[in-house]
């Protein structure tokens, strides 16, 4: 908890917390929107061993360094 006394206290501002960085990402997408743009290979270069979504495998899969799928 927050340091309320009462958990309903802390599950409002928890809400009311959730609310706002839904609306500020809101204002964000719409502030960079088609200000920059995807790589057109589908695979980026991996510089070091990192986790990727695979579209076509429709899963996440681990990548090492100077590897491919």
């Amino acid at each position: 908890m927050m340091g309320h006394q009462s958990i309903k206290t802390t599950q409002l501002y928890a809400k009311i917390t959730n609310q706002k960085v839904n609306e500020d990402m809101k204002v964000l997408s719409n502030r960079i929107e088609n200000k920059y743009e995807l790589p057109k290979d589908d695979m980026p270069e991996f510089t070091h061993n990192q986790y990727f979504y695979d579209k076509e495998m429709g899963r996440v899969v681990y990548v090492e360094k100077g590897k491919g799928l």
